[in-house]
């Protein structure tokens, strides 16, 4: 299970690359979003606080996903219609 703070841009990638960091794939989003589509175990990411609709956060999605689920929180309504 991973949190992602998807408050702001920066947020996003710095988690993500620490995540590749953490599992020796990378240094960035696209290593980690790689690693994520080549996990055979399942999986949960959270996509926390994620209230700014001019954010794209479905670009932070992992392209395949076959074995994992996301979840995005948000106090803003209108977020649903911007994944």
């Amino acid at each position: 299970m991973f949190f992602i703070d998807a408050s702001n841009e920066e947020s996003l990638q710095t988690t993500f690359a620490s995540i590749a960091k953490f599992h020796q794939v990378g240094d960035n989003i696209d290593t980690a979003q790689l690693w994520f589509s080549t996990l055979s175990e399942s999986w949960l990411i959270i996509f926390d606080n994620a209230d700014d609709p001019s954010l794209n956060i479905g670009q932070y999605f992992p392209k395949i996903r076959q074995n994992g689920c996301i979840i995005v929180t948000s106090r803003n309504g209108s977020m649903l219609a911007s994944l």
